[in-house]
């Protein structure tokens, strides 16, 4: 069912399939150097989307345009607890609810697996992503440096 966007454009979101590599490994691909900045320490290249697409262990849900391409994913490592969270929202579809949308339902399906707690790492220049993760109800339980860049542990109980 299309989910209705800020820009009166709709997307489709569902759980990953072993198929969705090609689309999840173009669209990290795609990410301009600003948006794989803010995803450091990991490489967004299109051979870690195929990897995302073909891992068993990681819950997934992955937005679609209306030509079928992907413009967004949130995962969850299912094995770890707490939980820990991923996102990317591809390059131009970025601040038009689609962040807002994937960690709604990604938290839902968390909830559904029974986990209590999900934890994920931010840069500290990344206020979208911290404002997107503080309305969420996530908060910052430490201070890190990864890999010299100033990050954020959050979590948030479910």
């Amino acid at each position: 069912m299309p989910v209705p966007l800020k820009n009166d454009s709709a997307i489709t979101v569902r759980r990953k399939q072993p198929e969705d590599g090609h689309c999840l490994g173009q669209m990290l691909a795609d990410c301009s150097e600003r948006t794989s900045y803010f995803f450091h320490p990991y490489p967004l290249t299109y051979e870690s989307g195929v990897m995302v697409a073909a891992d068993e262990s990681i819950l997934c849900l992955v937005a679609f345009d209306d030509q079928g391409a992907a413009v967004g994913y949130a995962w969850i490592k299912r094995a770890r607890d707490p939980a820990s969270l991923g996102m990317v929202v591809r390059d131009g579809w970025q601040g038009l609810g689609i962040g807002r949308i994937l960690m709604d339902q990604i938290l839902a399906e968390a909830k559904t697996l029974g986990k209590k707690e999900i934890a994920l790492t931010v840069l500290q220049d990344n206020k979208p992503a911290l404002n997107l993760y503080q309305g969420f109800g996530f908060t910052v339980e430490e201070e890190l440096q990864n890999q010299n860049v100033p990050a954020y542990r959050m979590k948030v109980n479910l």
